[in-house]
């Protein structure tokens, strides 16, 4: 018998067993995982988007075999908003895989995205814009989008000639609606929370307001846990056997009400913890 590991994954990184913790999610998760990925809806899908996570150190090529692979859990989630619209999503963890750039930018070619995007925490910025400047070297006509913790905080950093948008704040509802317009041929973005894009006449950077919190997670479509099958993730806390069991990580809520001085997460996520139901 194999046994799952659940981490409940709050954006304070902590593990704890929540009372608000949704019962309901968990069987939905066994369920998905049980039927190997074969949830998603038989529909027609729109654009595609490649979301690719990258080693550390890449732009040194000092690429090294990590030993805690954690599930980019970030990208499950805005990946069942996209397909819940009726776009494709996939995702490539060039992390967990300690892929370099020649092995990245085959992968993107295998998957022909229209897009492809990043996620960035401060420390991962000079990686991120060396994997976007070379996607571009190769793929002159690719969109490349950002989000992440570092373009929440300072998204001008990633106003560079690689980069076409940036989303700082949550992008659950933009980012669907984005590639909705983007399918129609469309380039007016007026009304899009949380995106960052150039104007097509000017050039120059225009920036939307910030995306309102969702205030409920009841809605939340059933998480994608197939695209990222096939890796032996393993925790942090203890040692994971992957032959006896297997890992993954899902989401609870957002938001922190704590305000520590070296965390962003109540300024960009918000000052109450916002929890899924029952």
């Amino acid at each position: 018998m194999q046994y799952i590991t659940f981490r409940l994954q709050t954006d304070c990184n902590q593990t704890f067993h929540s009372p608000s913790f949704s019962i309901k999610y968990v069987l939905y998760f066994l369920y998905f995982y049980q039927r190997g990925g074969q949830s998603t809806a038989h529909r027609r899908m729109a654009l595609k988007i490649l979301f690719v996570t990258l080693p550390r150190q890449l732009s040194r090529g000092e690429i090294k075999e990590v030993l805690f692979k954690s599930p980019p859990i970030t990208f499950v989630w805005l990946a069942a908003f996209l397909k819940e619209a009726g776009h494709d999503a996939v995702i490539l963890d060039g992390y967990s895989k300690a892929l370099g750039k020649d092995d990245i930018l085959d992968g993107i070619s295998a998957e022909a995205p229209d897009m492809v995007g990043f996620t960035s925490f401060t420390c991962e910025y000079p990686d991120v814009i060396f994997m976007a400047s070379a996607v571009k070297g190769r793929f002159p006509g690719m969109r490349i989008v950002i989000g992440g913790y570092h373009a929440n905080s300072l998204p001008e950093d990633f106003f560079v000639d690689a980069v076409d948008y940036v989303f700082s704040g949550e992008a659950e509802e933009s980012l669907p609606e984005f590639m909705t317009r983007l399918e129609a041929g469309r380039t007016d973005f007026d009304g899009l929370s949380s995106l960052h894009y150039r104007n097509v006449v000017s050039g120059e950077w225009v920036s939307n307001p910030k995306a309102a919190f969702i205030p409920d997670f009841s809605h939340i479509p059933l998480l994608p846990y197939e695209l990222i099958d096939g890796i032996d993730y393993n925790t942090w806390w203890k040692v994971i056997d992957p032959k006896k069991d297997r890992y993954m990580a899902t989401v609870t809520g957002k938001g922190c009400p704590m305000g520590c001085s070296f965390c962003d997460i109540s300024k960009t996520e918000g000052k109450r913890y916002r929890s899924m139901s029952a």
